[in-house]
């Protein structure tokens, strides 16, 4: 494997740049001895990212790019951009924070390859959020709330070949200090998994009692039980 590499870099107390390019050259031999494959390209891969931060809040975003180009080997290509926002808030008695991240895949060679088919590229939109808010009650005791969810979108393909899925969660947990090494945790949540293309639903509800205790320096110890409801429907 053979790369050359150039970076450069811009910076101010709140603003940094970066950017990368470079070329490999790569090859691989089979179990034959006579049969060899080469393969070329080029490599290109920019990032622009901003971050600003207060005594209470902090605040991310960036930009970035990657793109490959194959000789003679489109179809193995990986191109991406994403755009990606984060921000965290830290009061005298409540956090907050949340994120989210918007990308657009120009070839999933993985993903097509799993699904049986190895001749094509499918494009996809992945978007992702996530958000908590937590308040301290009283010195020992703290309430949480959490929401995710996730799309994924992909052109131009069939109901039988990749999924197409919308997935969202929220979660309410309390908790509670016993002492300064142990602490009570119940958590209440729900999830659903939409298959747009296939017509399934996946729906999970489910409670959650954690007990967490600092025995030592190195030892902790950690129970729990789980009780959870899983709903399919749908036609299989």
């Amino acid at each position: 494997l053979i790369m050359a590499s150039f970076s450069a870099a811009a910076a101010s107390d709140e603003v940094l740049l970066n950017a990368s390019a470079g070329v490999f050259y790569d090859s691989n031999r089979t179990l034959a001895e006579d049969d060899k494959t080469e393969l070329t390209g080029t490599y290109q891969r920019a990032r622009i990212g901003y971050q600003s931060e207060t005594e209470t809040t902090t605040f991310t975003s960036a930009f970035s790019g990657v793109e490959e180009q194959l000789q003679d080997y489109e179809n193995s290509e990986n191109d991406s951009v994403a755009l990606s926002l984060e921000g965290t808030g830290n009061f005298e008695r409540s956090n907050l924070y949340g994120s989210v991240l918007v990308q657009q895949d120009t070839t999933l060679a993985t993903e097509v390859r799993a699904a049986g088919l190895s001749s094509e590229n499918k494009d996809r939109t992945y978007t992702t959020a996530t958000g908590g808010y937590g308040y301290r009650l009283t010195p020992r005791d703290q309430f949480d709330v959490g929401v995710s969810a996730e799309h994924a979108d992909y052109d131009d393909i069939r109901s039988s070949q990749l999924a197409e899925y919308i997935y969202y969660g929220v979660n309410t947990g309390y908790s509670r200090s016993l002492s300064e090494t142990g602490k009570l945790q119940l958590q209440i949540y729900e999830s659903i998994l939409d298959n747009e293309r296939s017509g399934m639903t996946h729906d999970t509800t489910g409670v959650r009692a954690n007990w967490n205790q600092q025995l030592t320096a190195v030892w902790r110890m950690k129970a729990g039980m789980t009780f959870e409801n899983r709903d399919f429907r749908g036609d299989p």
